[in-house]
């Protein structure tokens, strides 16, 4: 692969983009940084807006396009996001909390997934547990806590025979059936 723009931050800001994602209705990048801020960039990688935010440390994000949501998971749990461009004469790009998971509040989540295959369902990581949350209707479905001796790095719905399986970063694989689901 050939890199053909790059975007640098101070040797004394590591990791200071925590996550990245792509918004294809506004061909717009937005990420979050460590600044409690959302960096808004073009195509061609050029800061476009900063937009400050009262959220602790954003750690993922995933990008649901058929919803048009931007779902974050951090230091403060689970939100959604919606990011617009205002009408009015400066053109600018607003960015909005629309839900905050309540269940999840507190809880430490570094990493979320969007299940492509299962409408509207994103999984939430926290250390050994697993979240299981429903989009449409704005809840936490299933949790799975504590279920690996090391931390979850992965998991997976088989629609078919109706089971979880989820890895480790021990390499341990275990399959859940509707048995070990707890809703929550």
């Amino acid at each position: 692969p050939k890199v053909t723009r790059q975007v640098r931050f101070p040797k004394t800001s590591p990791g200071f983009i925590t996550s990245i994602v792509y918004v294809k209705q506004l061909s717009l990048f937005v990420a979050a940084a460590l600044d409690m801020s959302f960096k808004l960039y073009n195509r061609r990688l050029e800061l476009i807006e900063t937009i400050s935010h009262e959220e602790r440390a954003i750690l993922a994000m995933e990008y649901d396009e058929s919803r048009r949501i931007i779902v974050m998971a951090g230091a403060t749990g689970v939100t959604m996001w919606r990011l617009y461009r205002t009408t009015t004469v400066s053109m600018e790009y607003v960015i909005e909390r629309v839900y905050k998971f309540a269940s999840l509040a507190g809880l430490w989540i570094s990493r979320i997934c969007l299940d492509q295959n299962a409408s509207g369902q994103v999984y939430a990581f926290s250390d050994k547990s697993v979240y299981v949350l429903d989009l449409d209707k704005r809840k936490c479905n299933y949790h799975l806590e504590n279920i690996h001796e090391s931390t979850l790095t992965s998991i997976c719905w088989y629609e078919r025979s109706q089971f979880y399986m989820t890895g480790c970063l021990g390499g341990k694989i275990k399959c859940w059936t509707a048995l070990h689901w707890k809703k929550k």
